[in-house]
């Protein structure tokens, strides 16, 4: 009996023991959030009555509050970390320059943040501000600052964090070409993420923590790289290239690039696996992973996936209310000055959306000078091809002075500016999308603005586009390039266009397309090739393109190494200062050009047709 009661008290002891053993850990995160601090679309636009109406409307931060007030009362153990890119992305970014953003990231109760690149968007002064008012450590293991003493005492290479009792261990990284896509200044060094991150894992496992979260802003692929090629890392929190990762059927129709958790076995230790996760962009869902250890480090279970902040998850009254006192102040500074037009900047509608028009050559060349100083070493130029929707120009602009409220009703989505890889294959399904509906009068938004264009139709034998007698061909060149200089001046002396495609609208739509030529951006000497429908592209298009607005699905449900670029209406703004007074005149860049003929007999206006069409497929191959 005593025997019994003796193994009793020995089984209880081991029961107590083993529920000591394990750690359970709850993660939230976020990453390239974008200055969301409202609610917004499906575009991440902001969010209308109609949408409201409709239960459209997602994130935000009075919404976030919401939901992580919530997980907080459930959970014990709790971490809120955010991969980077808080810069950037809408007027409060703009108006505020990241006092905003450390304001309701303390609010929020953020446990450490990655630096990503957008935050060197307005370079290191604005950085050095923003790391000085918020109330949680900062990251990044790869960057150098020791030549800038006053941004290298304001961030930490890694944190350990103590979750009731448990030391968490936390490795910052940033994109090592960073000075390639933002303006940090030219003394700060990026480094490789892999070598710089194991430096300081080490250094964290020596010290007797066992479990280690990396952090970072550099992408998913090269997440995923770090994972394989780490020892001692546990779970990868990550962000920068946009990534929806989800397990299961997700609540959007958004594109699912893989699953949450991807679990990843590293090369050198395969008895481990890492778990890499990431939240999509804009805060429109929270990150949540919940993961166990044993009393090792090791995770021995994990569950989770994203939530999605709809309709479904109330708006906090309190952080609403002051969410709507900020707005209120930069709703005064609207009225602010830019510069002025001379002439009158034409967005009309009839006009965008069937032809050239001036306000559209504006937007689309300040859409390129905003990346003119982002060149590599491997390229002359870091993109190929830059498409704009004409649909997104929304006024005109009159004469005069021009304020932010006017940059703002010209584009007044809050969308950016981002760059991605794109296959060509793809790339021609966008071309054909672009004139599946085109004519002069649906005004369909799809049709395309360009920068230093030429659009020409040849019509043979009189009328206009989809006569039935005539052979009608348009050149469409694109997109400048991208000038090796920082002028205006040299820029358009220099520039090139991107790429060459020549349409013939007498065909069916979705088969339009005759030729595309597209400008190399990897060679010493750029040239014109033949669009390759297996190699990938570099582009650069507003995000309602990269959502898949206008019918471009295409673009969204194939794009790979999305960064979000700047605000429209900031780098419309930005040109406007820049290059005030502003002068634009219609260029020629879309030209209608109608070839009649007086020959009497049908064979000849035919012979004269094969003359003109076989005139411009010379000139497109040869020039």
């Amino acid at each position: 009996m005593q025997f019994c009661r003796s193994l009793s008290f020995i089984l209880l002891l081991v029961m107590f023991s083993g529920g000591r053993c394990t750690y359970d850990l709850t993660i939230m995160h976020t990453n390239d959030v974008h200055a969301r601090f409202e609610q917004f679309n499906r575009f991440g636009a902001d969010c209308s009555e109609d949408d409201e109406a409709e239960g459209a409307c997602f994130g935000g931060v009075a919404r976030r509050v919401t939901k992580i007030k919530e997980i907080r009362a459930t959970y014990d153990n709790t971490l809120l970390l955010d991969g980077g890119d808080q810069f950037q992305g809408t007027q409060w970014f703009y108006f505020y320059q990241g006092r905003a953003t450390s304001h309701f990231m303390n609010r929020l109760g953020y446990d450490a943040m990655a630096i990503g690149n957008h935050e060197f968007d307005l370079g290191n002064a604005k950085l050095i501000e923003f790391l000085r008012n918020v109330t949680f450590p900062v990251l990044s293991s790869n960057i150098d600052a020791s030549s800038e003493p006053e941004l290298e005492a304001l961030f930490q290479k890694s944190v350990v964090l103590s979750v009731s009792g448990e030391m968490i261990g936390i490795v910052g990284y940033t994109f090592y070409k960073t000075p390639e896509i933002s303006k940090p200044s030219s003394s700060l060094i990026f480094n490789e993420e892999i070598p710089s991150i194991q430096a300081e894992v080490n250094k964290l496992m020596n010290s007797g923590v066992n479990k280690i979260i990396a952090l970072g802003h550099s992408g998913y692929d090269i997440d995923i790289e770090i994972a394989k090629k780490t020892v001692g890392i546990d779970i990868i929190v990550g962000g920068h290239s946009d990534t929806f990762l989800y397990s299961g059927t997700p609540p959007t129709d958004d594109v699912v690039i893989g699953p949450y958790p991807t679990i990843i076995i590293p090369e050198n230790s395969p008895e481990d696996q890492v778990l890499v996760v990431q939240d999509f962009t804009f805060a429109k869902f929270l990150g949540f992973l919940q993961v166990t250890f044993d009393e090792s480090g090791k995770i021995i279970s994990h569950n989770g996936n994203p939530i999605l902040l709809d309709e479904t998850v109330d708006e906090d009254p309190d952080t609403l209310t002051e969410i709507n006192k900020f707005s209120e102040t930069f709703k005064n500074l609207s009225r602010t000055a830019l510069g002025e037009t001379y002439v009158l900047l034409v967005g009309e509608k009839v006009t965008c959306r069937t032809q050239e028009c001036n306000l559209g050559d504006v937007v689309a060349d300040a859409m390129l000078e905003s990346l003119v100083s982002y060149q590599s070493e491997e390229s002359w130029s870091d993109v190929s091809i830059s498409i704009l929707n004409g649909g997104g120009i929304r006024t005109t602009v009159g004469q005069g002075v021009i304020t932010i409220a006017d940059v703002t009703a010209v584009l007044p989505f809050q969308g950016t500016f981002d760059v991605f890889d794109l296959q060509g294959k793809y790339l021609l399904e966008a071309l054909e999308n672009s004139v599946y509906y085109y004519n002069d009068t649906s005004l369909w938004g799809r049709f395309l603005q360009v920068s230093e264009a030429e659009i020409k139709l040849i019509t043979c034998g009189g009328g206009h586009f989809g006569s039935h007698l005539g052979l009608e061909w348009i050149l469409v060149d694109l997109a400048k390039s991208l000038a090796l200089a920082s002028t205006r001046t040299l820029t358009r002396d220099l520039a090139k266009s991107r790429i060459l495609v020549t349409y013939n609208l007498t065909k069916l739509p979705g088969y339009r397309v005759v030729s595309v030529e597209v400008r190399c951006a990897a060679c010493p000497v750029p040239k014109y090739e033949l669009l390759d429908l297996d190699k990938t592209y570099r582009i650069v298009a507003p995000s309602y393109i990269v959502g898949g607005g206008d019918g471009y699905t295409m673009v969204a449900d194939n794009l790979r190494n999305h960064q979000t670029g700047n605000l429209d209406s900031s780098v419309l703004g930005d040109y406007i200062q820049k290059y005030s007074p502003i002068l634009q005149g219609i260029e020629r860049r879309i030209m209608f050009v109608e070839e009649k003929s007086n020959l009497a007999t049908k064979n000849s206006i035919s012979l004269f047709c094969i003359y003109m069409v076989t005139l411009a497929i010379y000139e497109t191959f040869i020039y």
